[in-house]
């Protein structure tokens, strides 16, 4: 496809609370905690969290653990084995000046769902920051929605979708990794992880962890369930105070055969596509017989 067919098709599937295609509430949380810790240890190298692309924090070597050995990050790969399922995520963070009363904090509540069949899929993203999207790709036709504006419509063109398939899935890998050495992970049994504040501390942990609980769950054939809670201060330096925070995720993912997804009742064509057909009918008038629209 020519570069600018797919800017058009991005434009009009890609929601507009994300600054780039590949980002969700999990990489927000991840980017905000990396960022203090570069602040509080001064370490100018590291990555700007605004303009950091997605896929070089996706493809960071980092130790392979448990999550990684039973969730796949990759989209792709997971439903190969998983097949049809559902997933919801929920995030929450606070972050504040330690000392601070609640309405001095950085709040952050986002809520994914996703339901997923080889011929179909539904995206809704819900937050208290900013409005709501909706994405279904039905066949070979993509509908979009905002909150309380109605659906568009727009052909299938691309799998630029496939990247937020993609950051639905690593909701716990993101979590996870913001923290580093300062969580561990051990094992219950062969399906079943616990995790918590490591002790002793590691002296290579990007964040000083006060209390963590979670747990992580991948029997075969699901259901994969993931939960964290996690209560953590960032240091003082001579050119910031000293922040406290807390993070909870949860992500869930239910194997489901029957799953329905279909077409919105109605749905406009999108504008940019209309527009686009408009100024070539014109452009062409006389030149060429056209067919009715």
């Amino acid at each position: 496809m020519a570069g600018g067919g797919r800017d058009r098709y991005h434009r009009a599937v890609r929601p507009p609370f994300v600054p780039s295609r590949r980002r969700y509430a999990s990489r927000l949380a991840h980017f905000v905690v990396t960022a203090l810790v570069a602040c509080s240890q001064g370490h100018g190298a590291r990555r700007d969290p605004g303009t950091a692309p997605r896929e070089d924090a996706s493809e960071e070597a980092a130790p392979a653990g448990p999550v990684d050995t039973h969730l796949p990050r990759r989209h792709r790969e997971f439903r190969r084995v998983f097949g049809p399922h559902r997933l919801t995520a929920d995030l929450d963070l606070r972050l504040a000046p330690a000392g601070t009363g609640p309405s001095e904090a950085l709040a952050i509540s986002d809520h994914v769902e996703l339901a997923w069949r080889p011929d179909a899929l539904s995206l809704v993203h819900r937050n208290d920051h900013d409005r709501s999207h909706e994405l279904r790709i039905v066949g070979k036709r993509v509908f979009t929605k905002l909150a309380f504006r109605p659906w568009y419509e727009t052909p299938l063109e691309t799998d630029a979708h496939e990247a937020w398939l993609d950051e639905a899935l690593r909701f716990p890998h993101d979590a996870l990794e913001a923290f580093g050495p300062a969580l561990s992970v051990a094992a219950e049994d062969e399906h079943t992880f616990a995790i918590g504040r490591a002790d002793p501390p590691s002296a290579e942990a990007p964040l000083v962890v006060e209390a963590a609980e979670g747990r992580f769950v991948a029997p075969e054939g699901g259901p994969i369930v993931f939960e964290l809670d996690v209560s953590f201060r960032v240091p003082a330096t001579s050119d910031a105070d000293e922040m406290s925070g807390h993070l909870r995720v949860s992500s869930r993912i239910v194997p489901d055969a029957r799953i329905t997804i279909a077409a919105p009742d109605a749905a406009l064509p999108y504008p940019e596509k209309t527009r686009l057909e408009l100024d070539r009918r014109t452009l062409l008038e006389g030149l060429a017989p056209l067919a009715p629209p």
